[in-house]
């Protein structure tokens, strides 16, 4: 069978979105048949959050198009969406996250399919609970006490003893999913935005959580959403005795350091290693801005991470990545300020005339916020750099994207990205805009409350 050229590809993957756009013309922003229950992604209030089904659609019409797409790369993983979505597509599937609470959802989201197994596993952590009788705070870090009442720190510590004791790595992995959100919930924390900020005392006063009820009741939903994904999951083949087909693997790293390329599933001679050395798809949506001042998620994941384990995350998470509430979000991009150069400023002005346009403007009316926009398309540019070098020729590249205001400026992301690419030998192929209305972003974030329209651009890398 003769395959079709790369342009041939691009315009019967632009048709097929294109028909998708027609039969039903909200389908980018609120699909009809949306639901969050599938594939976890109601364990935890991850922050802006892609739209399951939206990614999942557009990587089916990709494979369509261009059948010999089996390996995908997110590397800016976040929530696990674009895995669970290549997943359900039958891929290989390869995320990289610096934020450990991403690693740990995302690793969940690939091998938590058992229901039965942790329906017995949550009768034997309830009488464990039960039969705990110590007070003890597993939790210490600087003002716990702000943080958590003295009841809610004593249940939440029971239950990360009774957690600990479960011998089977992938149980304890989905309690402490479920203990995430049940520390999200019980601590005094305001749910509102996504940045560390303490509720009212007189708002403390009025609550009276439980954390124990809280986990019993999050860990029911859970297991139910676990049930469907299992389903829709085997429905198509892709799952065998409780086990995905496919390969996964999820890595705590930082994608502007190292992009880890993928394995092929049976071995082969250096030649063919060499065919097949880099991903044939990258769906992802990277930061839209710098963490601290857009969506804080190393803040977000702060409180939660003080009471899990984090041997039963990955070996290579490192406990001085909660060393300030600041420490994730410092590391990801554009947090490092202080290393921007005037170079910097000057050299991605003369690779992306966006860049330079919004510059220009800054220069004018926000001089102080010049290197936070620097830095933070840097950084980027790191990580674009890396995507470019591990995609293989023709292979397609997804991003989603919005843009931010810096000093009440829009700084056009979406024109940037394109700019760079183009100098890695990508083209862009497609264009699909839509609303963000229903995306997870924090309702008292000032820098997120511009954000309402987003772009998922399409690339193809030549």
């Amino acid at each position: 069978m003769m395959q079709r050229g790369p342009e041939a590809t691009d315009q019967a993957l632009i048709q097929a979105i294109e028909a998708i756009t027609q039969q039903e013309k909200n389908f980018w922003s609120q699909p009809l048949e949306y639901d969050r229950r599938g594939a976890g992604h109601r364990f935890f209030q991850y922050p802006a959050m892609m739209l399951p089904v939206v990614q999942r659609k557009i990587i089916q019409l990709i494979k369509s198009a261009a059948p010999r797409t089996q390996t995908l790369l997110d590397p800016f993983m976040g929530s696990g969406t674009a895995l669970a979505a290549g997943m359900l597509n039958g891929l290989d599937c390869y995320g990289q996250d610096i934020n450990p609470m991403s690693v740990l959802l995302a690793k969940v989201k690939a091998e938590a399919f058992n229901q039965p197994a942790y329906l017995r596993a949550a009768e034997r952590l309830r009488k464990r609970v039960k039969a705990d009788t110590s007070t003890e705070v597993t939790a210490n870090f600087p003002n716990l006490d702000k943080w958590f009442e003295k009841k809610v720190a004593q249940e939440l510590s029971k239950l990360v003893r009774a957690i600990r004791q479960e011998r089977r790595l992938s149980t304890r992995r989905l309690f402490w999913v479920t203990l995430a959100e049940t520390v999200r919930l019980t601590s005094n924390d305001r749910t509102s935005t996504f940045k560390l900020h303490a509720r009212s005392a007189e708002d403390i006063a009025k609550r009276d959580p439980s954390p124990l009820k809280t986990f019993e009741q999050l860990f029911a939903q859970n297991t139910e959403d676990i049930a469907l994904y299992a389903e829709q999951l085997s429905s198509q083949g892709y799952l065998r005795e409780e086990a995905y087909t496919g390969r996964v693997n999820i890595s705590v790293l930082d994608s502007s350091k190292r992009i880890k390329l993928p394995v092929a599933r049976t071995p082969l001679s250096a030649a063919s290693a060499d065919a097949v050395a880099g991903f044939d798809l990258v769906v992802s949506s990277p930061p839209y801005g710098d963490n601290r001042t857009t969506v804080p998620y190393g803040q977000h994941a702060y409180l939660p991470l003080q009471w899990i384990d984090f041997v039963d995350i990955d070996s290579a998470v490192s406990p001085d990545c909660l060393s300030t509430t600041h420490e994730i979000d410092n590391r990801s991009l554009g947090g490092q300020r202080n290393t921007v150069t005037t170079r910097d400023q000057k050299r991605f002005c003369r690779l992306s005339p966006a860049f330079a346009a919004n510059i220009q403007e800054l220069v004018k009316t926000k001089p102080k916020e010049v290197k936070k926009v620097v830095c933070f398309v840097r950084d980027l540019n790191e990580v674009l750099k890396r995507c470019a070098q591990a995609v293989k020729p023709n292979g397609y590249l997804v991003w989603t994207i919005g843009n931010r205001k810096v000093g009440g400026l829009e700084i056009h992301n979406n024109l940037i990205l394109a700019d760079l690419l183009a100098h890695y030998n990508i083209v862009q192929v497609y264009k699909i805009e839509r609303s963000i209305q229903s995306k997870r972003m924090a309702a008292r974030n000032r820098s997120t409350t511009t954000m309402t329209k987003e772009e998922i651009l399409i690339f193809r890398k030549k």
